[in-house]
């Protein structure tokens, strides 16, 4: 299942919702991943918890330093999307989204 992230403020995107799931509890709306919204107030919060985890992704998930990856081989262990980049498109939608004092909303696509 997909959820679509939507701002007035920047381009619709969608998440696979386990991600989405696991990006919204980080900042802070645990259990609502079938909708929701982050005010222009919630904002800051919600984009200083998503920081803080984007910068201690590396600490709390090192590499093996022999770990070698295929990038031409999806099913190799090392070739799996840090969540520290799939935070991304929320971040940055965050952040137009407080530049023009407006909301983000997310809905579970069906």
């Amino acid at each position: 299942m997909l959820v679509v992230f939507q701002s007035k403020a920047a381009s619709d995107f969608v998440m696979l919702i386990s991600h989405a799931q696991e990006l919204l509890q980080i900042a802070g709306k645990e259990g609502q991943a079938e909708s929701g919204v982050f005010t222009a107030e919630q904002i800051p919060a919600a984009l200083a918890a998503l920081d803080q985890y984007s910068r201690d992704f590396d600490q709390r998930h090192p590499l093996a330093p022999d770990e070698v990856v295929d990038e031409h081989d999806d099913e190799a262990p090392g070739a799996a999307v840090p969540m520290r980049n799939r935070a991304q498109p929320l971040m940055q939608m965050l952040r137009l989204a407080a530049e023009q004092n407006t909301f983000v909303t997310w809905q579970l696509q069906k």
